[in-house]
């Protein structure tokens, strides 16, 4: 029997007053939850597909049993392409955006505001002048 088996990776680049300062990447976990909304797309489901990222404050290790993401700082989407068996993701968290915040997770969340996955990441405050652009990779 074939098995599918769904990775996901999450890339940040930092910048400062737009010069770039950072770069850094990891895994994600799929939650429970994900998987079990992804077999729902598959049965015909509406209402599944991925919405939004989100930023916030959980510094724990991301947990398969993971529903939200704490004190939740929206970060809108801006593109969507399915290639090779990929989905990226790209995504921009804003100058403006959870200004004076200790970020230390990302989510990507669905349109019923399902969890699909988490990230926990290296705590950093976020301050105004700083804009990050994330790309997200789920592949099969």
């Amino acid at each position: 029997m074939d098995k599918i088996t769904i990775k996901g990776r999450l890339s940040l680049r930092f910048y400062k007053n737009g010069i770039l300062v950072k770069k850094d990447s990891g895994d994600n976990l799929i939650v429970s939850n994900g998987y079990a909304k992804l077999l729902s797309a598959l049965s015909g489901t509406n209402n599944v597909g991925i919405e939004k990222i989100q930023a916030g404050t959980n510094a724990t290790s991301a947990n398969s049993t993971d529903t939200s993401i704490t004190n939740p700082i929206d970060i809108t989407i801006t593109s969507k392409v399915i290639a090779n068996n990929k989905l990226t993701i790209l995504f921009e968290f804003g100058a403006a955006q959870g200004n004076d915040t200790e970020i230390s997770e990302f989510g990507i969340i669905l349109k019923d505001t399902t969890l699909f996955s988490r990230k926990a990441w290296p705590t950093f405050t976020k301050i105004a002048d700083l804009t990050i652009n994330g790309t997200w990779v789920i592949s099969l």
